[in-house]
Parts: C-alpha cells; structure tokens; sequence
C-alpha cells in the first residue's frame, strides 16, 4: 500500500498505538466528509447515508436524476442514437420535464435548453400511429440527424447545476446530521473492526480501504497541494524524527522533500509540534 494509506493511518493514530480505536477512525471519517461531497457520492456506505438523508428532506430526486444523468453520460457515448434518445427520453420524463413525476430544481434557461432538444421526440413518442409508422417505413435523412443530435452531453449542465445545489444545501446540513453521521460511523467501523476488539490493526485498515479506496481522495488532494506528507514527518509526533516505519509495507512513509514546509489547512499544530494533528472541527458535528 502506498503513502497515502500510512499517511491516513499514522495521522489519526493519536497514541502512535500503530492502530486505530473507534474514536481516532470517528476523527477520520469526520476529516474526509469536512473535505468533499464527491467522496461520499464514491462510496457505497456513505451513498447509502447521504440518500436516506435526502429521503428524510423529501429532495431525493436531486440524488437519483445525478445518478441517473450521470450514467447516461458515461454510456450514452457507447450507445447508437436510437438507445441513446430513449434513454435520455426517460431522464427528460422524469426529472427536467415541466410537471414531471421527479422534477429537479434547475434553472430556467438550462431546462429551456433541454426542452428544445427532447420536448419534439416526447411528442411524437406519444402517438402510436407515428411510432408504428417509424418502425414499420423507417426514418428520413432529417429525424434521423436530428436523432444523432442528442447527445451524451445533453444533462451535462443541469446535472452539475444540481451537484452544486447538493453541495452547497443538502451536503451543508447532511454533515450536521449527527444520528445519520454516528450510524454511518458505526457501520464503518464493523467493516473495519474485524476482530471486534475495539482495535484496528494496520492489516484490517488497509483491507477496509481497499473497499473504500474514496476515503483517501481528500488526501491525495492535500498532500498534492500542501506537501502535507513532508510537513508531518518534521513536525508531528517525532519532533522532526522520521515517522515509524508502516507496520504492512515495511518501510517509511512518504517520500517528499523536507524542503516542502508549508503548513497544512486541514490541521493544526504547535509552534513546538503537537502530539499529534487535530482536525479543525469547527461547528462541524465530531464523532465520540
């Protein structure tokens, strides 16, 4: 496993215990949802979570339109122009069109925009007798040029309009939703916790983060843009020594250059070095 696993692990190990207890992991997990939605959107547990919170504000078509948008652009590139408009027919349907079953919060001008392009197929879909005729004779040089016009791109807009609203809005409150956030914990941490000792070793760690490799993005990103990693070993709990060596891989963590000492955002230390860094919670919920 890699630095960015060690780094994660010796990070929150405030005991330098070379494991992880369930309040050092609740620190974790709080550090990762503080950093980004997307990591939550990445994982299947904390996807699970932020859903049933959506469901509880009653604004869980926002959630099910990005997955929905959002598969079609991966695979609408794939698909010919007959699959590819009935697909895009069905999120039109259900979430953008006006008066629609699901219909998402997006702005005037983007759902404009989309109208125009599916509002005529919409129509036309809905007489048999057209929809027979296309089957049966075929289609002309025209319908189907402007069939290939929809593309895989068509929600694109509308779809990170809603992320935003998520982000901004929903995400906001999900991360001060403590009963969902300590359910979410505690699930985690059976996942990690094998054993059921109140432990975690290295070894159940990097099993458990192989399954959630979304967790570690947040800082992937920090190291990159703060050379965290060389900061940590100056000034963590070794008092500039480097920092033990992992328990799994057999050798030091982190490879940067001592000479990288800008401090990290995320957390704070001491003029002298703390024990270890603390996540900077402010009114953030914080698992105990």
């Amino acid at each position: 496993h890699g630095e960015d696993e060690g780094l994660m692990f010796h990070l929150f190990d405030a005991d330098s215990s070379n494991t992880l207890d369930k309040k050092e992991f609740g620190l974790l997990l709080q550090a990762t949802l503080n950093a980004k939605l997307m990591t939550i959107l990445e994982d299947s547990t904390g996807s699970k979570y932020l859903e049933e919170h959506m469901q509880m504000e009653q604004n869980i078509e926002a959630l099910n339109f990005w997955k929905a948008a959002r598969k079609y652009f991966e695979e609408g590139k794939d698909m010919d122009s007959e699959k590819r408009l009935a697909e895009a027919l069905k999120i039109y349907r259900n979430f953008v069109r006006a008066g629609s079953p699901d219909e998402i919060n997006i702005s005037y001008s983007i759902r404009t925009k989309i109208s125009k392009a599916l509002e005529p197929f919409h129509k036309a879909a809905r007489s048999e007798k057209e929809s027979k005729d296309v089957g049966s004779g075929g289609e002309d040089a025209k319908e189907k040029e402007s069939k290939e016009g929809i593309t895989f791109t068509v929600f694109e807009r509308a779809r990170k309009e809603v992320l935003k609203l998520i982000r901004n809005d929903v995400f906001y409150r999900f991360q001060r939703r403590k009963e969902i956030l300590e359910s979410m914990r505690d699930e985690l941490w059976n996942e990690l916790d094998r054993n059921s000792d109140g432990q975690a070793t290295w070894e159940e760690y990097t099993d458990f983060i192989d399954k959630h490799q979304g967790l570690l993005e947040p800082m992937r990103e920090i190291n990159t843009e703060t050379g965290v990693l060389s900061t940590f070993r100056a000034r963590g709990n070794t008092g500039g020594r480097d920092l033990p060596e992992s328990p799994c891989a057999g050798r030091q963590i982190g490879s940067l250059s001592k000479t990288q000492t800008q401090t990290p955002r995320p957390w704070t230390s001491s003029a002298t070095g703390a024990k270890s860094p603390r996540w900077r919670a402010g009114s953030e919920t914080v698992f105990v």
